[in-house]
């Protein structure tokens, strides 16, 4: 799963593109960038130099486009494409079980080719609503990796998303601890793009 993130001032004009959250071991360097390297050479996450020099992109959490995949082809010879599979996923909530003596609820959720388990401490569950779901090994805007675990014993896998978690910011009328819903205007199963700042409809 590839995760893009660029902040001119924060980052120093470096575009940091995360495949793996394994720490690397080897680094391959040319005059655009850096390429990170775990063993055997796999490729785990490219730092692109001086970006605003090459391409013009928003700043922010970021989707593979055409225009950024070319370029990485071109000065990296890595297809981008090769690494990409849904992150992030339109699931709908098919039953709730509150866990005793806990602010937490088991959710099943139907995402798409399977129902999955998630434990999920939203105060707005409730049953077949639309959700965004991270799938396991999601690396979050926030830097946040998404791995499957247990919670009070209960298997989770994933994470029910927020929109502080998505975007970064909540407007005035939304409401903390809540995660975002979805309308029906949105697929089960279907990747969920919108708080990719370069996605358009």
């Amino acid at each position: 799963m590839i995760s893009i993130f660029y902040n001119k001032s924060l980052l120093n004009d470096t575009m940091t593109i995360s495949v793996s959250s394994n720490k690397p071991i080897n680094f391959e360097k040319n005059e655009y960038g850096v390429k990170l390297l775990g063993e055997n050479n796999e490729l785990l996450g490219i730092n692109i130099f001086n970006l605003s020099k090459y391409i013009n992109v928003p700043e922010g959490y970021l989707y593979i486009t055409k225009t950024l995949d070319n370029f990485i082809q071109e000065k990296f010879n890595v297809d981008l494409k090769k690494y990409h599979s849904k992150k992030f996923v339109v699931g709908e909530i098919k039953s709730l079980e509150v866990i005793p003596n806990s602010h937490l609820t088991k959710c099943i959720v139907n995402i798409g080719d399977k129902e999955t388990q998630i434990v999920c401490g939203g105060k707005n569950l409730n049953q077949g609503i639309k959700v965004v779901i991270a799938l396991p090994g999601v690396i979050m805007p926030n830097g946040k990796v998404i791995i499957q675990s247990k919670l009070l014993g209960y298997d989770s896998n994933g994470m029910i998303c927020s929109k502080k978690e998505l975007f970064g910011k909540i407007d005035d009328n939304d409401i903390e601890g809540h995660i975002l819903i979805l309308n029906d205007s949105y697929t089960v199963g279907n990747e969920y793009l919108d708080h990719y700042k370069n996605y358009k409809k």
